[in-house]
């Protein structure tokens, strides 16, 4: 049974995931840096968000863990 959903639903992911991927948030064309907090049912998780043209940092801090992503 899971084989059959799987293999008909193959076709629809395949349809469907490009055009996933072309779609984004808009090109950044200033530079800025901000304040995160968001507040969800799990905890209350606390960063900052550094922005440039093709280029983005994130630092999250939660539970007394960094995590730090950089995109370019």
């Amino acid at each position: 049974m899971f084989t059959r959903f799987a293999l008909l639903s193959l076709p629809g992911i395949a349809v469907f995931a490009p055009g996933a991927n072309g779609a984004g948030l808009p090109q950044t064309t200033v530079e800025y840096s901000a304040d995160r907090i968001m507040e969800t049912e799990a905890g209350t998780f606390e960063g900052k968000v550094h922005a440039a043209k093709d280029k983005e940092r994130s630092e999250t801090n939660m539970r007394n863990m960094q995590r730090v992503m950089i995109r370019r």
